[in-house]
Formats: C-alpha cells, sequence, structure tokens
C-alpha cells in the first residue's frame, strides 16, 4: 500500500511504516459528506490498473456507468475491457438495493439517464443484500448480511486473479445504512479482513473509505484504528470556504506519533495535492 500511495501521490512525505511488525496491510480513509474520500479511490485505483496490479473493486456507493464514466473520462480506462479480461475483479453491492423502485425514488445517479446504462459486464458480480420487514427481524437480519458479506468477499479471492491484490471498497459505511448491519456485526467484518490481509496466501491489502457522518457508531471507528497501519482524515478547510480548495488531508500513523497535513482541490475528473 505505502509503495502504491507513493507512486500515486508522489508529492506527497508518505510516513515510513514498520512493516516488519505489522504482517497486514489495512488503511481506512475518514470522511465526511462534504470532503468525500471517493476521489482518493478513484486515484488509486487508477494508478493501480495502470500498473496491472490486480484489483478487487466492491463498488457500494455508485452503479457500473458513474464509474465507467469516470475513469473514462479521467484516464481513458475502458473498465468494461478490465473486468471482461479479468484484470479488475467488480462487485457491485450497489445496484439491486433499487430494484423495484420508481424513478422517483432512485439515487441521482441511477435516475439521470447519461449515467444510466441497461446492460452491464457479463464477469459483474453481484450481492443482494436480505431487508428487514420489521423492527422486531433486524438483529436476525444483519447477522444474516454479515456472513453473506463475508461469504460473498471469500468468493471474491477464490477468483481467478494475480497474487497480492488490492481490495478497495468505496463506502464501508453502506453496510450499515443500506446492509441493515449492526454494530457488533460490522466489527466481526473487520476483525475477518484484518485476518484476511494477515493470512491469507493472496497477500491482500486493503483500502476502504468510510464516510463518518453515516456511521456515526464509535466503536466502529475506534475498530478500524486498532487495526490499521495507518489512515487518512479528511476535514473541511480550517479557515471556512474556499472555490480554490476542497478540503484538508491528514495522514495519520497507527500509533499517532508522526501526522502530516496537506491541502486538496477535487475537479470533476481529477484532484490536486497542495502542501499544507
Amino acid at each position: 500500500i505505502m509503495q502504491s500511495l507513493a507512486q500515486t501521490f508522489p508529492q506527497m512525505n508518505w510516513p515510513t511504516l514498520p512493516l516488519t511488525t505489522v504482517p497486514y496491510q489495512f488503511f481506512p480513509i475518514f470522511s465526511t459528506t462534504l470532503c468525500s474520500g471517493h476521489w482518493l479511490i478513484y486515484k488509486m485505483m487508477q494508478d493501480l490498473i495502470s500498473k496491472s496490479v490486480p484489483v478487487i473493486f466492491l463498488a457500494m456507493r455508485d452503479n457500473f456507468a458513474f464509474y465507467s464514466q469516470i475513469f473514462s473520462k479521467k484516464s481513458a480506462i475502458n473498465l468494461t475491457e478490465k473486468i471482461n479480461s479479468g484484470a479488475v475483479v467488480y462487485a457491485d453491492c450497489f445496484s439491486n438495493l433499487y430494484e423495484g423502485l420508481s424513478t422517483g425514488m432512485l439515487p441521482l445517479s441511477e435516475s439521470t439517464p447519461p449515467t444510466f446504462v441497461s446492460q452491464q459486464p457479463s464477469k459483474i458480480i453481484q450481492l443482494q443484500f436480505l431487508q428487514p420487514s420489521s423492527v422486531e427481524d433486524s438483529a436476525k437480519i444483519s447477522a444474516e448480511n454479515s456472513k453473506r458479506f463475508i461469504s460473498f468477499i471469500e468468493v471474491l479471492l477464490g477468483k481467478d486473479i494475480k497474487e497480492s491484490p488490492f481490495l478497495l471498497i468505496d463506502d464501508f459505511s453502506q453496510l450499515m445504512i443500506q446492509g441493515g448491519i449492526r454494530e457488533t456485526d460490522t466489527i466481526e467484518i473487520l476483525n475477518t479482513l484484518k485476518l484476511i490481509t494477515a493470512y491469507h496466501p493472496r497477500k491482500v491489502s486493503i483500502i476502504l473509505n468510510m464516510n463518518q457522518e453515516l456511521m456515526p457508531e464509535k466503536a466502529v471507528k475506534s475498530y478500524l484504528q486498532a487495526i490499521e497501519n495507518l489512515h487518512i482524515e479528511l476535514h473541511e478547510n480550517l479557515s471556512g470556504y474556499s472555490k480554490d480548495l476542497s478540503g484538508m488531508l491528514k495522514i495519520v500513523t497507527s500509533d499517532n506519533v508522526e501526522s502530516q497535513f496537506y491541502r486538496y482541490k477535487v475537479t470533476e475528473y481529477d484532484a490536486e495535492l497542495l502542501d499544507y
């Protein structure tokens, strides 16, 4: 992860981590609604694909058409070709959530014609969450959806993919929101992901984005910080709104000994990092 980050953002002074004492590669991004971390996921994924690094991508926030357009406009990467060739294992954890809803109830990316496609690559893998029919069965559904998600990850890692893949999750907080997965089950999922990075024979590295405002449970964030190598925090500008800046970026090592600050500006299809 550190090598990839250093190559993707060469202008940033990434800290050197004691990886000999941390056998796994686990890297969360803590973002907010106004300061989204999705541009970091796009940029890392773009860099990994361009270097032929195997990628497993869990799309939990937007549909395939949205990501296809982002990569096509931003880096001329044909996401359909990458999926069909096996260079990218694409898991759709988003579209099935909205099946049967009227157009007025759909998210913007699904209801707006320019970003909607009726056909997707045949190799896209779908994950369907169960939805509770009452408050009484929410705990049961949470446990079942948690098992489904863990089994789904195991299926993805069992695909014909090269060693040392990167598993990227665009919005982990959607597990609790759309999947109805409770705090304790979410922590169990994180523990499973940690074990995968530590012991899986494919040597998996995991990068996940989490909207802190959509996942207010402090225990989840605390557990993430306990198992990470380092994390990135995205915040609004300390001086207030600026049309020239999108926010502040903070890199924090797991021991909180070393922190670094940067400013960033996000455009429609790219992002620029600036010194603090």
